[in-house]
């Protein structure tokens, strides 16, 4: 199946020595008639990408590229796999991606699609492209295709979180401070019936940084949004124990206030303390939804229609 040259070239030349030893004769008859009786493949053609079937869905997109048949492969012999690269992209333009990432390759792919899954949609393209190989060597790279990921992009707000919460990055971890009393501001609140020893949601009290106080275990994304459809996932840590998502109105969360507990924030609550339980909350009532806990909850957002859905994704793959 493979010709390695140099071996080849050693086991079959019959060098000749002159009669007077001055000169030194290598015959490459044999090898040049082995050669002409060989046979190169050529390379195969470039792929070309359906971007009319390729889909971007749930953190994971899927390409889907033709067949290259007899027709177009030149006589290349029948490919035996596909080779595809990605990259992350602010802009459809390659050209002008170039610096921004290195590719990331999937090898040895056996049919004309695949879906690339796990993905983190934190710029608005993914370029990809595809190319052929074949029992010699790999083809050209197909024309690159820009797919948009439609992604909300937003990252949590430290500044705004409960002091017994730490953010790093895009991670939510509770840390809590010690056993305390109850909040001398929320006990006021509770006992002269007004809001007027309330702090402003946008006001932080001296000693407890955040925006939020008592049992108001909360942070905020750093972007608000103010029109279409966004979507976003949480995925809970391996030993979590309680936790909420959702959206509310700007301004409608005092420092004391849940997601879910007011008419302008609704949330998806799971919990797993004493026994697992998933409910859906608004204004402050809760519909304990029949169903095991996911190990991944996305939230959907339609804010022109003032929709907003919750799916959850199981260990099984189910949805």
């Amino acid at each position: 199946e493979r010709v390695t040259m140099a071996p080849a070239f050693r086991l079959s030349m019959r060098p000749a020595v002159s009669g007077n030893m001055q000169q030194f004769l290598v015959d490459f008859s044999g090898q040049r008639a082995e050669l002409q009786r060989l046979h190169f493949l050529p390379v195969p053609a470039a792929p070309r990408i359906d971007a009319s079937r390729c889909v971007v869905r749930d953190n994971s997109i899927t390409v889907v590229w033709g067949p290259i048949g007899d027709g177009d492969d030149g006589g290349s012999g029948p490919i035996e796999r596909y080779e595809l690269q990605y990259r992350k992209a602010d802009c459809d333009s390659l050209l002008k991606a170039v610096a921004e990432a290195s590719w990331e390759k999937i090898c040895d792919i056996r049919e004309t699609n695949v879906t690339i899954s796990g993905l983190k949609f934190d710029s608005n393209f993914v370029i990809v492209r595809v190319r052929a190989r074949n029992k010699a060597a790999a083809g050209d790279f197909s024309e690159p295709v820009s797919m948009e990921t439609r992604a909300f992009h937003f990252s949590l707000d430290a500044s705004t979180a409960h002091s017994e919460l730490k953010v790093l990055g895009d991670t939510v971890t509770w840390e809590p401070q010690g056993v305390k009393g109850p909040d001398p501001r929320l006990r006021g609140k509770d006992n002269k019936g007004s809001r007027s020893n309330t702090p402003s949601p946008n006001k932080t009290s001296a000693g407890r940084p955040g925006r939020f106080a008592g049992d108001s275990y909360t942070v905020l994304g750093d972007k608000e949004m103010s029109g279409g459809c966004h979507y976003w996932e949480l995925r809970p840590l391996a030993d979590w124990k309680s936790l909420s998502v959702g959206v509310a109105y700007r301004g409608s969360l005092s420092r004391f206030d849940q997601l879910g507990k007011s008419s302008c924030s609704w949330c998806l609550h799971a919990s797993q303390w004493l026994q697992s339980s998933l409910s859906a909350k608004h204004n402050n009532r809760a519909k304990m939804l029949d169903s095991p806990l996911p190990h991944r909850i996305g939230i959907y957002c339609h804010h022109d229609n003032g929709n907003q859905g919750a799916h959850g994704r199981w260990s099984d793959g189910t949805t």
